[in-house]
């Protein structure tokens, strides 16, 4: 693609200079002397080739110093730990980082030329998230947010993701790159917290309902047995009791199931 532009950019410089220069020449002609007309005439030709030489000269400096910090710049980002991967402006992967390779599974060559979507995405990707980043490209701004991803073999993980626009020199985007930091380790704990509070809960809703009933009655009963004068009426206190004993009993190992999450 470089040879191309400069090849085009010869092309076009020759064809100027050879309208222009002809032009020049038959303005200028009448104000000079013969001699020093075919002096200049002559040396037009060897004046193109080197103001040419010099431009290309500097136009391929400029590319190689381009090139240099490309590769510098790549060579920095294989070394983060972080998933980097830039994309064209139609989504298509153009380059990743060693990181997004080793973790996702797939080499850049299966990548390059693939969306995110393509490759990345499945069934609990939330398509809210992925709207509103296709959104904020669209408004040519950037993004940021969670997000669930699968690997290659198809494993789930969580990823917070920052889309950022790549400009060119007249101001213009030329490319997103995207850093990922995977936080899956994080939100399986943030997981945890909230099934650990909801069984937390329910154990204080049984605290402060189921348990009262059977302590009241037991209560009640033993009150009754202590001051029940009328003997042949003991047998069936005490088969209440001990029918309200076996209904905390259960109770207790409700609570202790939602506690030890069975």
């Amino acid at each position: 693609m470089k040879g191309v532009r400069v090849a085009v950019f010869y092309t076009i410089a020759g064809i100027l200079w050879i309208v222009l220069s002809d032009y020049l020449m038959e303005a200028i002609e009448p104000h000079l002397d013969p001699w020093l007309y075919d002096l200049v005439y002559n040396g037009k030709s060897m004046f193109y080739v080197v103001v040419t030489g010099i431009l290309l000269f500097v136009v391929m400096k400029l590319g190689r110093i381009k090139e240099a910090e490309s590769i510098r710049m790549g060579e920095v980002l294989n070394k983060v730990n972080n998933l980097v991967s830039i994309t064209n402006l139609e989504h298509c992967i153009t380059w990743a980082n060693q990181a997004f390779l080793n973790f996702t599974g797939y080499t850049l060559d299966e990548v390059i030329g693939k969306t995110h979507a393509e490759l990345l995405h499945g069934e609990e990707t939330s398509q809210d998230v992925v709207n509103s980043i296709l959104a904020k490209v669209k408004a040519k701004e950037g993004a940021s947010g969670e997000m669930i991803n699968y690997k290659k073999d198809g494993e789930l993980y969580w990823t917070q993701f920052n889309l950022t626009p790549i400009f060119n020199a007249n101001g213009d985007i030329e490319s997103y790159i995207s850093v990922e930091n995977i936080i899956t380790e994080r939100k399986q704990k943030e997981e945890e917290i909230l099934i650990k509070d909801a069984r937390l809960k329910a154990v204080s809703w049984l605290n402060s309902h189921e348990i009262r009933r059977p302590v009241a009655s037991i209560l009640a009963i033993t009150s009754l047995i202590d001051t029940e004068e009328n003997t042949a009426d003991l047998p069936k206190l005490i088969e209440l009791l001990q029918s309200c004993t076996l209904e905390l009993d259960h109770i207790i190992h409700v609570i202790n199931d939602e506690v030890s999450g069975k």
